[in-house]
This record gives C-alpha cells, sequence and structure tokens, in this order.
C-alpha cells in the first residue's frame, strides 16, 4: 500500500506534479466545492502524452481564467480529466462540501447533463449506495462522490 500523502491547494498546479512524480494508477481524495472534471480534445492530450519534462509539462497549464487559452491544454476547471487519460489516477473520490447538492435531484442531472463528453448512459449508471455515497463513471473515470462525514 503507497502511504505517500500528496496535499496541494492550487488545482491544476498539481498535474504537472503528479506528471513529474510519475504517478500512476492513483485513487484521488478530492475536496472541493466544484468537480474539475471536464473534456479536454484528444489532439490536446495528444500534446501532453509526448512531453518528457516537467518544465514542459507546465507550459500547457492554464493558472487563472483571465490567462488567454493560447496553447494551453489543461487549467484550473479541466485538470482531473487529463490526470485519468494520463494514467495518474484510475479512481476519484470527490469529498463535496455540505452547500453542494449531490442527491439525485434536478439541480444535479442538469449539471452533469451539460458536461462535454458525459454519456447518457454513465448518467443513468450512478448508483446510490446504502451510506448515501455515489458510484459509477464520468467521462470513463471510475468515480465516487460523497460528503466529509
Amino acid at each position: 500500500m503507497n502511504k505517500n500523502i500528496y496535499v496541494y491547494d492550487e488545482h491544476c498546479t498539481v498535474l504537472a506534479d503528479w506528471f513529474d512524480k510519475k504517478l500512476t494508477s492513483q485513487t484521488l481524495i478530492y475536496i472541493d466545492a466544484h468537480l474539475d472534471l471536464q473534456l479536454v480534445t484528444k489532439s490536446r492530450l495528444k500534446k501532453l502524452l509526448r512531453i518528457k519534462t516537467k518544465k514542459t509539462f507546465k507550459k500547457y497549464e492554464k493558472t487563472n481564467h483571465f490567462r488567454p487559452d493560447d496553447n494551453s491544454i489543461y487549467g484550473l476547471e479541466n485538470f482531473l480529466f487529463p490526470a485519468f487519460k494520463l494514467g495518474i489516477i484510475d479512481h476519484l473520490i470527490w469529498v463535496a462540501p455540505p452547500h453542494v447538492p449531490v442527491e439525485i435531484s434536478e439541480q444535479v442531472i442538469s449539471f452533469v447533463q451539460q458536461m462535454d463528453g458525459v454519456e447518457f448512459d454513465e448518467i443513468l449508471n450512478l448508483k446510490q449506495s446504502p451510506q448515501g455515497w455515489f458510484h459509477g463513471q464520468l467521462l470513463g473515470l471510475p468515480i465516487t462522490v460523497c460528503r466529509l462525514e
């Protein structure tokens, strides 16, 4: 069992660090109000797959919304999808804060439906555990959604 724990307070900057550490097949416990799992196109992902150094990797990150989207590939809202596609994470446990709804509701279904690339079958296959957690896949990534308690 890997006993290393990595804690970061900046969103997308962690991806280059994970790449540099050569992490693979990790379960990520993600504590955030937003699920930063959005689709990144195959052509952009191909660029990341060819990168060999952390310095080059960092050139493709967009650390704030005001920066132009010139050659960036990932940013604050979508760095988890490249982490999955690069093999860094293979299971996401999203711990949502109390003010973020995680139950099956019109609001939650509407949010998930608006995520680019999410297949309708993925939404239908989300299952709720007896503890109230949700399990399934989004964009192909196995995901568990829960609260801190």
